[in-house]
């Protein structure tokens, strides 16, 4: 066994958005259920976005670092992610939405998480937390932040 470090890479992504990619790099493999892990930045003054597409059976958490997201779907969900806010996407079934960042330049993380063979066809659902909702802890200079909320999923 030989162990590497592979560190993460720039790239465009969406529309004129970039991410940093650590997981769902070809040369990393497949690390499931963990499909990808992006680092996103971005402004809509510079023209960046995330317009309409398309998920299907997998699980997105995103988590704002700064500045602000605006974003909608096909079911009349719609919301702003601010920093330390959280969103918690099932694509399930499958589901059409877009992601806009503010006119201030954003930075978040994005998770996504393959679903079991047996959720992959389930309704898709929102879960979003802001900074106010989440439970801070803080010890030796490491800081975790948890949603209040529990999860309701079946998962």
């Amino acid at each position: 066994y030989q162990r590497r470090v592979r560190g993460s890479k720039w790239q465009s992504e969406g529309r004129g958005a970039r991410v940093r990619r650590s997981i769902g790099r070809r040369e990393i493999g497949q690390i499931d259920p963990f499909l990808m892990l992006d680092e996103f930045v971005g402004s809509s003054l510079e023209g960046a976005g995330f317009p309409d597409h398309p998920h299907r059976g997998f699980e997105t958490v995103t988590y704002m670092l700064e500045g602000e997201t605006y974003h909608e779907d096909f079911m009349g969900n719609s919301g702003v992610l601010r920093p330390g806010g959280m969103q918690w996407m099932t694509a399930g079934r499958g589901i059409i939405h877009s992601e806009i960042p503010g006119k201030e330049m954003c930075r978040g993380l994005q998770l996504w998480v393959n679903l079991k063979s047996e959720f992959k066809m389930v309704e898709p659902a929102y879960q979003e937390a802001t900074a106010e909702t989440m439970l801070v802890a803080e010890e030796g200079g490491v800081k975790v932040k948890k949603w209040k909320k529990l999860l309701t999923s079946s998962r």
